[in-house]
């Protein structure tokens, strides 16, 4: 049995920050040489997935200081 979800929808923001983390962790395939995620070693995961996440992550934290009045 499947469960049918509804499609969390990103905010524009989010959207935005989604892609700002995939170019600081697409710039880290490119670093390493590599396109093909299945042949990354379990280091090299993750720190893909701490780059795509933190790239995320600071993005956000640089839009909401930039809408921020104080």
């Amino acid at each position: 049995m499947i469960a049918h979800r509804k499609k969390i929808e990103l905010t524009r923001d989010e959207a935005t920050a989604a892609l700002t983390g995939g170019k600081v962790a697409g710039a880290f395939l490119e670093q390493l040489g590599q396109t093909d995620l299945a042949q990354l070693s379990r280091v090299e995961w993750a720190e893909f997935c701490e780059r795509l996440t933190r790239g995320y992550l600071e993005d956000l934290q640089r839009q909401a200081d930039a809408q921020v009045p104080f």
